[in-house]
């Protein structure tokens, strides 16, 4: 069994030649110790991991050199974690959910990063968005 084919036996219930392995994030930091590359496709290929979590592409508006505001209206703070720590939202309470929009989900470039992971592992390792 590849890896897609192991991921979709477990999540059918059937049981798989053995345990898929699957991370939702990694962390940069990690995938440069474990496999010498930032780069999360190329970590998941030397790590012969089963799959691989994906998130869509959303346009990013800087503020400051640390700062930013995503398509959700979201102002987002650079760390050096693995996820950009949210520090303001767009809704700031309930009465004003009405004037909230939501980003198009077919915004140009949103799924670049599906698109190039696809290309890689299609039919070998489970992709999840």
């Amino acid at each position: 069994m590849n890896g897609h084919e192991r991921i979709i036996a477990a999540l059918q219930r059937r049981q798989p030649d053995h345990v898929p392995t699957f991370e939702w994030f990694i962390d940069k930091k990690v995938t440069q110790e474990l496999a010498g590359t930032e780069d999360i496709l190329e970590a998941v290929e030397a790590l012969d991991i089963d799959g691989v979590n994906i998130r869509a592409d959303y346009a990013r508006r800087f503020t400051s050199d640390t700062d930013y505001v995503d398509e959700w209206g979201t102002t987002r703070r650079i760390t050096g974690e693995t996820l950009a720590a949210a520090v303001d939202y767009p809704v700031a309470d309930v009465t004003r959910q009405k004037e909230f929009t939501l980003p198009r989900p077919d915004g140009t470039g949103r799924f670049a990063s599906l698109e190039k992971a696809l290309a890689r592992f299609e039919g070998k390792r489970a992709i999840i968005l």
